[in-house]
């Protein structure tokens, strides 16, 4: 509810949220993690009566590859392979 934005390396990955405030949490994509970092990202998430539990993971893939694909693809704009390499 505060608007705050907290980016995964900020906490080491793992976040413990006790509370019944509003929550938004946005783990990016598979390439599109928006922190800066280009590994795929995904989170596991425990939840219990009044705490949350996240825990950021983050795997390696072949950003090239996946780049490659992007730029051989008519209609797509080269800028969205390029940012696959930053995280952003």
């Amino acid at each position: 509810e505060s608007g705050k934005f907290f980016r995964p390396d900020e906490f080491n990955g793992e976040r413990v949220l006790n509370g019944s405030g509003k929550l938004m949490i946005n783990v990016g994509s598979v390439g599109q993690p928006r922190d800066g970092n280009p590994d795929a990202c995904y989170v596991l998430l425990d939840i219990d009566e009044d705490r949350i539990s996240l825990r950021y993971r983050r795997v390696k893939y072949d950003v090239q590859r996946s780049a490659d694909k992007i730029f051989r693809t008519s209609g797509l704009d080269r800028a969205l392979g390029e940012r696959l390499f930053e995280g952003h």
